[in-house]
């Protein structure tokens, strides 16, 4: 089944031994935001977060323009039950429309996102590319070429990073 775009899929995660010590009922679950425009290799990011992401729910959006729309909390985008605030953002760059360049520099101009951890999965390998995602505050760059292996260690050590709400319960 391929996901809509804009659509949120979440898993349940056991909680029959939180980490850490800490109550289920207090457990809170990192959400990853997919900007990809590519059907199959969105579903594919995503099976590898749910997988290996601290028990993840995800968004798919297709275009950059989608994309700030989430961040902003705008129609279809504004329940934040539904549409929660990122934890880990995944972003290809050759986006149709709005770039992920684009998408990068409206991130850095945007103290609401601005700290948000992004990892750049794009379709070049141009070492130019990478170095100006980087400046753009992009915490991880990965060729769309890279092991699948690689991109769940990177989701992996970025959550555990850079959303420690995931690891102890608590919030920002």
């Amino acid at each position: 089944m391929v996901p809509a775009p804009g659509t949120t899929h979440r898993v349940r995660v056991s909680t029959a031994h939180p980490p850490h010590g800490e109550a289920p009922a207090t457990r809170l679950h990192p959400h990853v935001l997919i900007i990809e425009d590519e059907v199959v290799t969105a579903s594919i990011i995503r099976a590898i977060v749910m997988r290996h992401g601290h028990g993840c729910s995800t968004t798919i959006v297709r275009d950059g323009l989608q994309a700030m729309r989430y961040f902003r909390g705008v129609p279809p985008y504004e329940d934040r039950e539904t549409h929660p605030k990122p934890h880990l953002v995944i972003l290809d760059l050759g986006l149709p429309g709005v770039s992920g360049f684009q998408v990068l520099t409206w991130m850095d101009n945007n103290a609401d996102v601005a700290n948000s951890p992004v990892v750049v999965f794009s379709g070049t390998t141009d070492p130019e590319a990478a170095r100006r995602a980087y400046a753009l505050g992009a915490r991880a760059y990965l060729p769309k070429s890279a092991d699948p292996v690689r991109l769940a260690e990177v989701v992996r050590e970025t959550l555990a990073r850079w959303a420690p709400a995931s690891r102890d319960g608590t919030s920002g």
